[in-house]
């Protein structure tokens, strides 16, 4: 497809690739292009070019439309005009106010080069059932006039993504058409040319849709890598909708593997593998697989400190559409309450939890978004036998509910419960798939040690190697920061004290060694001050991501982009921040004078600014060491490193020498001491005068300047950690 040259009122000719739709949008006395598509109906949309195989352009209902022209053909609202063969046309027109006694458009007619084609229909709404929409949706993750969709002349339907995400063929687009066989994916739902014909008769017809129901999953000669390894190979199997299926065999068959390339963290390098009919691309459908597949890892990674209600409610935050209700959230937590049977423990922390009702919190987590096709890593893994089959049969009702339940596990003494069971091989072979009557069988005539054992037995060549290149993954709606906070204060009370005590100490400290006016000792008053306010910054955060990463990640899954957590965390300790320097600047000026004044800015407001943005730069950096660590004592180690860096190079000891003063200002220390220096003239109060740092001069803009070089060192830290993150995570699904 060529891309077609548009010429404009003012005779400026713009060029629109075929790689995206192209909006004319009123933005003063003449229209203009830009990309994208948007909402079809905004109030200065007039219309949008469409690259649909031959570019279409599609008016919308904008009352300016009825002076404009397309090659001198008049356009009128909603009209449809398609560009068969056109590498160029003008776009003319008076776009000012309309006329005092405007007359009625003419309707389009054919010119040479256009075929006009009005639509036989009008847009019709896709939302969720409840929010009025023309085709209701039952799925709680599509959005109140999520889509529209509409039937042009030749009877092809178009659906337009206006509030939520549309995916077509796996891919999500802005706009595509809606053909047989391929059906049109809002939220969690598959929508077909039959459903949508529904809402042209007269009474609409809307029919259930296929969310009543999980996804369907299907291999055939499946083959995945781990860099140069083979871990599956051949894979052939069908997963019917709502069912349970057992994944089992011996540790190395690629179980976990099997998972990981449904959930699109495995690179399929050969074969083909499908969710819902739909073929997996590498690359290509990482976003659509982050609204149909849920996942529950193996480790019950929860805070503790919260109750079985808020951790669910946390979770439906993140898992249902962005503008569903108060109301309809209570009722999906409810509902999975009731479901997992955690009714009489709906309001105990997860402290106070079992193991089993733990696992159970774990599955709800991802239950309360009603999702299509569920997948859990070793569920029944450290439970007792009872509780075993407790779960499994919790899992089956589950998947009798319109939800594909597929599990891995070693644990065999209830897989009974399952419909189907798929048992893998060392080499990532499927050494047999059946009912699990078949499998008790076999069992009893060889025992299940010896069935595991025999498939435990390596194809020598299932082992060759072949590099297989790294997917990409996912771009992943935004945590609740609500829930950052609630856990700080459910920490108790001990927590508390022991965040307020080095700041509570150190002012006190620094208030017995002097004041911070005319005062001898201004250097060490000013150094005790900057280095506390460093050292409890970091400490407030340089252990909450190592020791709570598979939290982390779980909301990643979730569709939470790595940086909208680490901002969500840091928010949350931004006014810890505050409170710890309000804290500060008052235990010390209680007792002791404060700055004079200078640089237009009060005395009491320059101690509280520098104390602050001191201690929310090393906040950060402790964020950024607690993404960089894999484990707690590489975060300690870190700490503690940069915790003696602030201490020795931040001016106040000695004089740093060219090669050291380059790298300190980046340390938060460094630059507090420098703003605090400068409003209080340091260098002209040292007692005995041994050096002065060119960084202590009092100018306006050098304080400013170091203010800013915090807010900066902070920015650059929380970017980091996200980065970090994203890399480390997007590598494979663990």
């Amino acid at each position: 497809m060529r891309p077609i040259d548009v010429e404009l009122p003012s005779g400026r000719r713009q060029t629109l690739t075929p790689d995206r739709p192209w909006t004319v949008v009123l933005a003063g006395p003449e229209p203009t292009i830009v990309p994208g598509d948007g909402p079809i109906d905004g109030s200065s949309a007039l219309g949008v070019f469409w690259p649909f195989g031959e570019w279409v352009f599609n008016a919308t209902e904008h009352q300016a439309l009825s002076r404009m022209q397309l090659n001198s053909a008049d356009i009128v609202a909603s009209a449809t005009v398609r560009l068969a063969g056109c590498s160029s046309v003008s776009l003319t027109g008076l776009f000012g106010p309309p006329p005092p006694s405007a007359t009625p458009p003419l309707p389009p007619h054919a010119l040479s080069g256009l075929t006009p084609a009005p639509s036989t229909d009008h847009w019709h709404t896709v939302g969720r059932v409840g929010t009025g929409a023309d085709f209701e949706v039952d799925d709680p993750t599509v959005l109140a006039g999520h889509a529209k969709v509409r039937r042009d002349a030749d009877g092809e339907w178009l659906i337009v993504a206006v509030r939520g995400r549309v995916f077509v063929d796996g891919i999500s687009c802005s706009s595509a058409p809606v053909r047989p066989g391929s059906p049109a994916i809002v939220g969690q739902s598959f929508l077909s040319v039959a459903d949508l014909e529904a809402v042209l008769q007269d009474p609409p017809a809307v029919p259930a849709t296929a969310s009543s129901s999980g996804l369907s999953v299907s291999a055939a000669g499946l083959c995945v890598h781990n860099g140069r390894r083979p871990t599956l190979t051949g894979l052939t199997f069908k997963v019917v909708p709502g069912t349970l299926v057992a994944v089992i065999g011996p540790s190395g068959a690629g179980k976990s593997t099997l998972l990981g390339a449904v959930l699109g963290g495995r690179r399929i390098t050969d074969g083909e593998l499908r969710v819902g009919g739909v073929l997996l691309r590498s690359g290509r459908n990482q976003r659509l697989l982050q609204h149909l597949v849920r996942f529950v890892p193996q480790r019950d990674d929860l805070y503790g400190e919260l109750t079985v209600t808020e951790t669910l409610d946390g979770a439906a935050r993140l898992r249902l559409a962005t503008d569903a209700t108060t109301t309809e959230r209570h009722r999906r937590v409810d509902e999975a309450i009731d479901v997992l049977g955690l009714e009489h423990r709906r309001n105990a922390r997860v402290d106070d939890l079992s193991g089993g009702e733990r696992r159970r919190v774990s599955i709800g987590i991802e239950l309360v978004g009603r999702p299509r096709l569920l997948l859990l890593d070793e569920p029944t893994s450290g439970l007792d036998l009872a509780l075993d089959r407790e779960l499994m049969r919790t899992l089956r009702r589950i998947s009798r509910a319109g939800c594909t339940v597929v599990i891995n596990t070693h644990t065999v003494a209830h897989v009974a419960e399952a419909d189907q069971v798929l048992l893998l091989n060392a080499g990532g072979r499927l050494a047999r798939a059946g009912r699990p009557d078949e499998f008790v069988v076999a069992a009893a005539e060889t025992g299940w040690t010896d069935l595991l054992e025999a498939a435990g037995r390596r194809n020598p060549e299932a082992d060759r190697e072949r590099q297989a290149p790294r997917r990409p993954w996912l771009r992943l709606p935004q945590p609740p920061l609500g829930r950052q906070f609630t856990v700080l204060l459910r920490r108790g009370p001990w927590y508390g004290v022991g965040t307020l005590a080095l700041p509570l100490g150190g002012a006190a400290v620094a208030a017995a060694a002097g004041g911070l006016r005319a005062d001898p000792n201004l250097t060490q008053v000013l150094a005790i001050l900057v280095t506390v306010a460093a050292l409890s910054g970091t400490a407030l955060t340089y252990l909450d991501i190592v020791t709570c990463e598979a939290i982390f990640k779980r909301d990643w899954r979730a569709g939470v982009r790595p940086g909208k957590l680490v901002l969500t965390l840091s928010g949350a300790y931004i006014v810890v921040c505050a409170g710890l320097a309000a804290v500060m600047t008052v235990a010390f000026l209680t007792r002791r004078d404060g700055f004079a004044p200078a640089f237009g800015v009060p005395p009491v407001t320059s101690l509280f600014v520098v104390l602050f943005l001191l201690l929310v730069a090393s906040m950060a950096l402790g964020v950024l060491i607690s993404a960089a660590a894999r484990t707690v004592p590489q975060a300690v180690t870190a700490s503690t490193v940069l915790a003696i860096a602030q201490v020795v190079l931040n001016g106040s000891l000695f004089h740093l020498p060219a090669w050291l003063a380059a790298p300190a200002v980046v340390l938060p220390a460094r630059l507090g001491l420098a703003a605090a220096g400068g409003y209080a003239d340091l260098n002209a109060q040292r007692r005995g005068r041994l050096y002065t740092d060119a960084m202590w001069r009092p100018e306006a803009w050098r304080y400013w300047a170091m203010l800013a070089a915090l807010i900066a060192v902070t920015a650059g830290a929380l970017w980091l950690a996200a980065t970090l993150l994203r890399t480390r995570w997007h590598r494979k699904i663990e």
